[in-house]
């Protein structure tokens, strides 16, 4: 996700990606592999899932996940 706008950047260069998610995490190995996947970024972005937000405080997790939020729509309204 490049930077275009101020939400953009507070998430720049903090967002992971799984493109290899099968199903749930039913086993620690796959709650490993999500958490070494995260490393120090706040955003999973998992394939075909809702993005887990991991900050310090649920607030500030919360926050970032306005944040993208209104990152992809504004990224959406400007495509149409």
């Amino acid at each position: 996700m490049s930077p275009t706008d101020l939400s953009a950047t507070s998430l720049y260069g903090g967002i992971a990606y799984d493109l290899d998610f099968a199903g749930a995490a039913l086993t620690p190995a796959e709650g490993d592999r999500f958490a070494g996947l995260l490393g120090d970024n706040v955003v999973l972005m998992i394939e075909n899932r809702g993005p887990p937000v991991v900050c310090g405080t649920v607030s500030v997790s919360l926050v970032r996940l306005v944040y993208l939020h209104e990152t992809f729509a504004r990224k959406r309204w400007r495509q149409q």
